[in-house]
């Protein structure tokens, strides 16, 4: 073989072999021990229900059906984990925010929920699909909906796109959901390491994803009858360590999420894919806004496009559906938080009654 052959073989066979140990490099992570040691991906834990497509909380639907009770379902981010824990028949006869007829109306129903922290719409579409396609068909279904359900400018969206939406999902409606996301999800699979960054284990989380996973553990299947919800803080009446732990969540709401927020056209889709699923079943959707505090409603006032959100709202009824507006200060009695952003579990039988009650009081649904 002459030099010049032994040349040109090299210029194939050279990027060949640095493509094939790259790739190789690439799928290190796969190793347990490694991943575990060595790589930091953000707050994985949260979704490993929708990757594993796990319907323990099937379990309930059975207790309601025993019970003689409807089924509603709930899906959203951290503003929903109290609804893992409430309302139980207890939660309900103790409350001091309900009156004779909400306690009537929890009375006939069971809600199970479906609330990952730090989730965008994107993962109530993922997981509320799942869930019809298993055949279940719940009375009603809830969907958590406010600005920042539709926005992907925060810390932890790419996490939830790579981590939270099985590959064998996005195959199943390729034509459905936004080609950008369906790309993304599975590009990662193929190169390894954009889903993973290499480093310490927890090295790199933000303020934000550190304080989220404490909520890591919540997705009971059943709730605990002699559960003692939280009654977090009331506005006004707060102990100085309490409102410096407020005054740095506001600023990290402001500086993170709130200062460079938009509306995530792509994401804006699902809401609309779920009111079309729910038509579709013949399973009614209500989109709710959950409470707010007070220094929230500034900052949504302060950085939200008034108009971008009503135009959203239209779409919904639309498309069949249903908006409930909780984040007025009025909305509710139970004004108590345990910090900005999240209301108390306390507050969660209340919640839930405005919830059932804004369904019931709707018109009949004409198929």
């Amino acid at each position: 073989m002459d030099k010049s052959m032994l040349q040109r073989n090299w210029q194939v066979y050279i990027p060949a072999l640095l493509a094939l140990l790259l790739l190789a490099v690439d799928k290190i992570v796969y190793i347990p021990a490694f991943r575990d040691c060595c790589t930091v991906s953000g707050s994985t834990s949260f979704y490993r229900s929708t990757m594993e497509y796990n319907f323990d909380q099937e379990i309930m639907f059975e207790r309601a059906r025993e019970r003689g009770r409807n089924t509603a379902m709930n899906f959203g981010s951290s503003r929903s984990l109290p609804f893992y824990a409430a309302p139980t028949d207890r939660q309900v006869a103790e409350s001091a925010y309900l009156s004779p007829p909400e306690r009537e109306a929890l009375a006939r129903w069971e809600i199970v929920n479906a609330a990952y922290p730090g989730s965008s719409i994107l993962t109530s579409y993922v997981r509320l699909n799942q869930w019809l396609d298993h055949g279940v068909r719940p009375g009603v279904i809830f969907v958590e909906l406010d600005p920042l359900s539709v926005t992907n400018r925060t810390t932890w969206f790419v996490t939830e796109l790579k981590f939270g939406v099985p590959v064998r999902f996005v195959m199943g409606r390729v034509f459905e959901m936004p080609w950008e996301h369906s790309k993304t999800v599975l590009g990662s699979r193929i190169f390894a390491m954009s889903r993973y960054r290499i480093g310490a284990a927890n090295q790199g989380l933000s303020d934000w994803e550190r304080m989220m996973s404490g909520f890591a553990g919540q997705q009971a299947a059943m709730r605990d009858e002699t559960a003692r919800l939280g009654e977090g803080y009331e506005p006004g009446r707060m102990d100085p360590m309490q409102a410096i732990i407020n005054l740095r969540v506001v600023q990290v709401l402001e500086q993170d999420l709130f200062k460079s927020y938009r509306m995530e056209p792509t994401l804006a889709t699902y809401v609309e894919l779920i009111a079309e699923r729910g038509q579709r079943d013949g399973v009614p959707i209500v989109f709710w806004d959950p409470p707010a505090s007070d220094d929230m409603r500034h900052l949504r006032k302060e950085y939200v496009n008034r108009y971008a959100w009503e135009r959203l709202l239209r779409r919904i009824r639309e498309n069949g559906a249903h908006y409930l507006d909780l984040s007025a200060a009025d909305s509710i009695q139970c004004k108590r938080y345990i910090d900005p952003v999240h209301f108390a579990a306390i507050c969660a039988p209340e919640v839930a009654a405005k919830q059932i009650t804004f369904f019931e009081s709707l018109p009949p649904r004409r198929d």
